[in-house]
């Protein structure tokens, strides 16, 4: 009876990784999806055109460390801070602009693994990030924004959430300083905080244990709170300071508490706070996006996986981390400017599409060979979703060519003449480190060189670069030939 023991005692970590490899461990699977997800979100990042504000963004990341800001009218601090340490280390490119979504959306993958295997079973959570990693929606919108980078630390604050809550009966630390963090990323996370807030009451009043769960957490609650204050004390202080001296906010501060909101009303829709009558007009133009533009499968899967979730009592775990999502979906639809933003709710139908399929496979036929089955479903869902982003996979769009071209072919005293009609981040965003000015100036600029003297000039090359007949990020130019 001994020797058994000796032998897988001393069976080397080789040996470990091969029983591994050839298991029915589902786990394994987990390599190859991250590869992928990795070279599809990579190929994507450096290639796609950049949209709406995207480049503002990435401009005002640049150097923001060094500046001492802390915060700004977004009140985003930490995705800037991480995207200005990816350009110290990697230069300003369309990757290092990207870092940030392109770090956490593709570690996004791991985190619905374990969610999907807390709620779930492993089979579920292999599909799920399976699912997560080809998403055309999420691999589209690996952008120089923040709600993937959001998403990931609010989904970790799920995860150690209900961890914690379900064992321990507690509310988790690290899961408030989680949603904090999330909170300097990208503010309209506190809607989640709201999600968490009515579960625990929930959760004590199912109890049975009401006084002993009270008891539990009355120190904790205290806490969790000012934790939260801790972190978004300089977004207090900013606005705080900014208001005693100039009488105005930020802008999500004006938007929502309606302090001043109309300095802010040349910004499209940043004066309006939330409307209902917005969300039925937005709603219908946010579907007919992801049903017919990217992830029409796992949409239509998702459905029919949030319906079984209410249904089947064999889900019924999964209910919460629907309702989870409600409360953010209905503010962001009423407040939100861009559709681009539901970007957050993806991983929430994966899965629930995870759901639906792990389903038809339990209820085929016998004859069926029920992996097979699955397989045959999520090679179908692949090649669809490569098929809608394979136009941005394999041809870099002109804004990174003309910045890596400016990086290698433009001096230090160079002058840079852009054309006025290419939309002013994009032209900030290109030539930040160049000595540029927007064409509507050069007639200044020429004026000055009139006047200054023979001794006082200095020739040096001067390069003009022109927007071609479409709407160089405007988006009105088009209309106006």
């Amino acid at each position: 009876m001994e020797e058994p023991k000796k032998e897988i005692k001393n069976r080397t970590l080789t040996d470990k990784l091969i029983d591994f490899v050839f298991s029915n461990d589902e786990r394994k699977w987990l390599i190859p999806i991250m590869i992928l997800a990795i070279v599809l979100r990579i190929l994507l990042a450096n290639n796609v055109a950049p949209l709406a504000d995207e480049v503002v963004h990435g401009t005002h990341a640049i150097d923001i460390i060094k500046a001492g800001v802390i915060n700004e009218q977004n009140e985003c601090p930490v995705w800037f801070y991480i995207t200005d340490i990816a350009y110290r280390f990697f230069g300003v490119h369309a990757l290092s602009a990207r870092f940030a979504a392109l770090l956490f959306g593709t570690l996004s993958i791991l985190i619905i693994f374990m969610i999907s295997k807390m709620l779930f079973n492993r089979k579920i959570a292999v599909i799920s990030s399976f699912l997560l990693a080809i998403s055309a929606y999420y691999i589209r919108f690996t952008l120089v924004e923040m709600d993937e980078a959001m998403m990931f630390f609010v989904l970790c604050s799920f995860y150690f959430f209900i961890k914690d809550l379900k064992e321990k009966q507690v509310i988790s630390y690290l899961a408030v300083t989680i949603i904090a963090i999330s909170l300097l990323i990208k503010p309209i996370s506190v809607t989640f905080i709201f999600s968490m807030i009515l579960y625990f009451m929930y959760f004590v009043y199912k109890s049975g244990k009401r006084a002993e769960i009270i008891k539990k957490n009355k120190k904790r609650i205290t806490i969790a709170v000012l934790i939260i204050l801790f972190f978004i004390t300089p977004v207090l202080a900013y606005n705080y300071i900014l208001y005693e001296q100039k009488g105005i906010t930020d802008v999500l501060f004006a938007r929502f508490f309606h302090l001043n909101r109309e300095f802010f009303s040349g910004l499209q829709g940043y004066d309006e706070s939330y409307s209902f009558s917005s969300s039925a007009n937005f709603l219908p133009g946010f579907l007919k996006a992801w049903l017919f533009s990217y992830d029409p499968p796992i949409f239509f899967l998702a459905i029919l996986g949030f319906i079984l979730i209410f249904l089947k009592n064999e889900y019924k775990t999964g209910r919460f981390f629907v309702l989870f999502h409600i409360l953010p979906f209905l503010f962001l639809s009423g407040s939100a400017m861009n559709w681009l933003h539901f970007v957050s709710f993806v991983p929430l139908a994966c899965v629930g599409a995870a759901v639906f399929i792990e389903y038809i496979s339990i209820k085929a036929s016998d004859k069926i060979n029920k992996n097979k089955l699955i397989f045959f479903i999520l090679i179908i869902i692949l090649i669809s979703n490569i098929w809608i982003i394979k136009p941005h996979l394999t041809s870099q769009s002109a804004i990174f060519k003309m910045r890596e071209y400016s990086i290698t072919n433009f001096n230090e005293k160079d002058i840079v003449i852009a054309d006025a009609r290419i939309y002013r981040s994009r032209i900030a965003w290109i030539f930040n480190d160049k000595s540029y000015l927007e064409s509507s100036f050069f007639g200044n600029m020429i004026a000055v060189n009139q006047n200054l003297s023979a001794n006082s000039m200095v020739q040096t090359p001067v390069y003009f670069v022109e927007c071609i007949s479409d709407d160089c990020g405007w988006g009105t130019i088009g209309s106006q030939p």
